[in-house]
């Protein structure tokens, strides 16, 4: 008498489809935690703000806000160049408790010039005489600039709120 155990024939057919299952669960779990804590951002504009880089790696989770890092956020009363809710990315210059001063001579934060210029003035229907201002960066709130002449950034609309702050954007190229 023969002994030898017999085997299913679609025993291989459903041990494959069960692995085939754990793949596609373990792959659907890290691509949900992957695409919730980064993301990979392109800035298709023709006049980019930061002109050096046009690709970006997000990550959307951090601890800290860091000064001269480049942060992805939320527009919030932008008009007429963005609508709110558009993802921007420009680097962070001035912190809580900075001073910054916008005057004839340029754009300061603690004293030190980080920009002069103020070319979106007239397509904004201002003087540039009526952003000139003084102020000290309250809790929360960012100042943002971009490297290019022609960046809208908050020496024409003012401070970004935390919350609207999405992530850290490291630039790739």
């Amino acid at each position: 008498m023969n002994n030898k155990k017999r085997i299913h024939p679609l025993i291989f057919a459903s041990k494959a489809i069960w692995l085939i299952v754990a793949m596609l669960v373990v792959f659907q779990i890290a691509k949900s935690f992957v695409s919730s804590n980064y993301s990979i951002l392109i800035d298709t504009q023709e006049e980019r703000c930061i002109p050096e880089y046009s690709v970006y790696f997000q990550v959307k989770q951090f601890s800290e806000i860091k000064r001269d890092q480049i942060y992805v956020f939320k527009a919030n009363g932008l008009e007429p160049f963005f609508e709110d809710g558009t993802r921007m990315g420009k680097y962070i210059i001035g912190v809580e408790g900075d001073t910054v001063e916008i005057n004839a001579k340029g754009i300061f934060v603690n004293g030190l010039l980080k920009s002069t210029g103020l070319v979106l003035a007239e397509k904004l229907n201002r003087s540039i005489e009526s952003f000139y201002t003084t102020y000290q960066i309250p809790e929360n709130k960012f100042f943002f600039m971009g490297t290019a002449e022609r960046s809208y950034d908050s020496r024409y609309w003012g401070l970004a709120d935390l919350s609207q702050i999405k992530g850290e954007a490291i630039p790739l190229w």
